[in-house]
């Protein structure tokens, strides 16, 4: 019983499968709840100078602090924007520069279906997008360069709320075509021809298959009229 819970209440892994499947373009994607699968941390070491009088000389003290930026798993996050294999993915709402790239990329020597934490540097732009990959894989956060805390990080990939997306099928029935209701345009005149059967006021009046033509005003071979004498 528990084990069902568990597997009911995980959250599935967003792949390029799940984009097909349900036709996700860039605005249905930045619609959608994503969260990360581990946790993340960031570690940036800062240089801080310090200057302190002494008697009538200063003595100049440096001391490193160290910067640490705790994403927890499960992290509830966004798409910021969606460059078809790369997602930059905002993590706090009125901070867009509180963002990382998620990407199928070569984490295993190969294009993967996971959507990976990523080392582009790449700042969020709406124009032509190249990606740009740092050298030293180091990530930007907030206009700041990082690095992971643990290489085991990389490991790290986007979630999504399976819920929110509706697997219903899509069902369309067709209102009904009534005879008194007028015909379809066609280009074709011989391709539907609505016949129209009258009945003859007098004897001058052409009557059966002289009739049908007369009122169509086109020969209708595939209309075979027989009278039958009573």
């Amino acid at each position: 019983m528990v084990g069902a819970l568990f597997f009911s209440c995980s959250k599935p892994p967003l792949t390029q499968a799940v984009i097909q499947k349900y036709n996700l373009n860039a605005e249905a994607l930045e619609a959608i709840q994503l969260y990360t699968s581990s946790r993340i941390t960031l570690l940036r070491e800062q240089q801080i100078r310090d200057a302190a009088a002494q008697g009538q000389s200063t003595q100049l003290t440096q001391k490193t602090e160290l910067e640490r930026v705790e994403i927890p798993k499960g992290t509830p996050c966004v798409v910021l924007e969606n460059r078809g294999d790369h997602l930059l993915v905002g993590f706090e709402s009125g901070n867009r520069l509180k963002s990382l790239w998620f990407s199928r990329k070569h984490q295993r020597s190969d294009v993967s279906e996971l959507f990976y934490l990523d080392h582009l540097i790449n700042e969020e732009s709406r124009g032509r997008f190249s990606p740009v990959y740092s050298v030293a894989r180091v990530i930007r956060y907030e206009n700041k360069v990082y690095r992971l805390a643990d290489a085991e990080m990389w490991n790290a990939h986007l979630l999504f709320d399976g819920e929110k997306i509706d697997e219903s099928d899509r069902v369309t029935k067709p209102k009904g075509w009534r005879l008194d209701e007028a015909s379809p345009q066609v280009s074709d005149p011989t391709a539907a021809v609505q016949v129209k059967l009258k009945q003859p006021a007098s004897s001058n009046e052409p009557t059966g298959q002289q009739a049908i033509q007369a009122d169509v005003g086109i020969v209708a071979p595939a209309v075979k009229i027989e009278e039958k004498n009573q």
